[in-house]
């Protein structure tokens, strides 16, 4: 009998304390139809132990459907790259359990699809080890010819720029992806290298020569990395709420203004994929993951909750940018920005408070320190003619032997 082409809805997909996971069916022959069976998991349940299992997190690509995944008989179509995955994953004698979203999320169910994204960063911090699918046979001759000791160092600049601009590197997601993990294994082709491992390589060729003139990518993989770095010493926290998991890596507020130029190919992922790695998750209620609002409202809701105050904020469409009047103080200027290049490769925000007129430099003039009426903490804002630009929405205050406005590793 021919398999049937798979409905989503038909799937059956678990009740909201279970996970689907999918078990990949060996095949000696790599070219042979991906089989599989999906099944349901308790990894979401505290306190108890699940089946081990690994996740991937890979770059989607092109949305068109051009593949299919076999599972208990029907198909499902998926794109080129996560079959390139499931394909490079499948063991030839052995049963392999994993998960992958878009397989294991029910993606045309609003609901499901936001309880599952509210829980992504529990379900790769459980997981024995994230695997990070950098791509198929290109990405493997790239990472080998970056690994090369020999005198060819303009090949060797090039493979690493290719290896480290490939899409995966500019994905918001993958920074709660790996910032959850236990264990990353970089996987491209048939290679398959340490994280930890995969970092230190990269930290040991001279990054700022080849990035002098590739400076957004430079904190792309710079901010990446410094995560990977911290997977083994990084704690995790479980909120009080059942499910709510948190990495409390920064507040919300820094994070956004840290990743805010990373891609996604739903805009609302911009925010959604950070509230796991935040520290106030709690004090942000209002920015519950839902599927069902639009981009729009979402940003104003992510303006007001970061302000802390009540705003009224303007955007457009799918636009990125919104507008808002707010009354307020000046209570110091912007003396100094840098990046250092220490461990966690900060960016330092240095500045002057109460400085009076007279002694401010005109480049200082240009970068004030505002509090909003209302809100608890200042914001750093940049006049632009008739208005003002806000460089950072909400950033913590100076320590008073420091002076300093903020410390995050930075795109």
């Amino acid at each position: 009998m021919e398999p049937r082409l798979l409905e989503v809805p038909e799937l059956s997909f678990p009740p909201r304390r279970l996970c689907p996971l999918l078990k990949l069916i060996p095949h000696w022959d790599e070219h042979a139809p991906i089989q599989c069976t999906l099944f349901n998991s308790p990894i979401l349940v505290s306190g108890v132990t699940s089946h081990p299992f690994e996740t991937l997190s890979y770059v989607w690509g092109s949305a068109e459907l051009t593949h299919f995944v076999c599972i208990d008989n029907c198909q499902l179509p998926i794109t080129a790259s996560l079959h390139g995955a499931l394909s490079r994953l499948r063991d030839s004698f052995l049963e392999r359990i994993v998960w992958a979203d878009a397989i294991c999320i029910n993606q045309e169910d609003l609901t499901e699809r936001a309880r599952q994204v509210h829980c992504m960063a529990t379900i790769y911090a459980k997981a024995s080890r994230v695997l990070m699918w950098l791509g198929g046979k290109e990405a493997a001759d790239e990472l080998y010819t970056v690994s090369e000791q020999d005198e060819d160092l303009a090949g060797r600049n090039t493979s690493l720029l290719a290896l480290v601009g490939r899409p995966w590197f500019r994905r918001i997601r993958v920074l709660q992806e790996v910032a959850a993990a236990q264990h990353i294994l970089v996987v491209c082709g048939q290679t398959e290298l340490d994280g930890y491992a995969f970092c230190a390589g990269l930290n040991s060729l001279n990054m700022n020569m080849m990035y002098k003139n590739e400076v957004a990518l430079a904190g792309l993989v710079r901010s990446t990395t410094y995560l990977i770095r911290r997977v083994v010493v990084r704690p995790k926290y479980v909120l009080g709420e059942p499910n709510a998991f948190s990495l409390r890596i920064r507040p919300l507020a820094e994070l956004v203004d840290m990743y805010n130029t990373r891609e996604a190919s739903d805009h609302r992922d911009k925010i959604f994929a950070l509230l796991g790695m935040s520290s106030d998750r709690q004090s942000h209620s209002t920015l519950s993951v839902d599927y069902t609002i639009p981009w729009k409202l979402l940003l104003q809701k992510l303006v007001q909750s970061l302000a802390a105050c009540d705003l009224a904020v303007t955007t457009w469409g799918n636009e990125e940018i919104s507008v808002f009047g707010a009354t307020g103080s000046v209570v110091g200027v912007v003396t100094a920005v840098g990046l250092s290049q220490g461990v966690e490769d900060n960016q330092g925000v240095v500045v002057l408070l109460r400085t009076p007129p007279d002694q401010e430099s005109c480049e200082a003039r240009r970068r004030p320190i505002h509090v909003m009426q209302g809100s608890l903490r200042p914001a750093i804002v940049r006049p632009c003619r008739d208005y003002h630009r806000v460089v950072a929405l909400s950033v913590a205050p100076a320590t008073a032997d420091r002076r300093t406005a903020g410390n995050s590793p930075a795109d």
